[in-house]
């Protein structure tokens, strides 16, 4: 079986927050276009079709980060799962999501994101200062 993984940044260098041990942000500044915005449909179609090119008895990981990937929006991530479970054949799919947490302001966000990308091991690892900020966020997440 072939293994092959992608590295995707959704909404680009977009990040809703300013971490001080983030080298990411510092590099998108220093960027000619710091930020190209949440992933056009077309460059979507063009990097499934790609990634599941590589066999039908393919292991294929779409792995989200950013910036912040939960900028790019629910929908985003319900249309890439569609994408993919449309065009597949008999690839198997896996999916991992680096995420600060900060937009999971409803609780029912997080559980819509995993069940979107069909998560059955779910991890949260929380970088940062546990300040009143860092708690509200694992709050909203346990």
């Amino acid at each position: 079986m072939k293994h092959i993984g992608f590295l995707i940044k959704p909404a680009s260098a977009s990040c809703n927050m300013r971490c001080r041990y983030c080298f990411y942000a510092d590099v998108a500044e220093h960027r000619s276009v710091p930020s190209h915005g949440v992933m056009g449909e077309d460059v979507m179609d063009a990097l499934i079709d790609r990634a599941l090119a590589v066999g039908t008895d393919a292991s294929v990981t779409f792995a989200f980060q950013g910036g912040e990937p939960t900028l790019a929006g629910l929908e985003f991530f319900q249309r890439f799962t569609d994408v993919v479970e449309r065009k597949r054949s008999e690839q198997q799919i896996n999916y991992a999501i680096q995420t600060n947490g900060y937009l999971v302001d409803d609780p029912h966000k997080l559980p819509d994101l995993l069940d979107t990308l069909h998560a059955d091991d779910v991890r949260i690892l929380y970088w940062g200062d546990i300040d009143r900020a860092g708690l509200s966020i694992l709050s909203k997440l346990s």
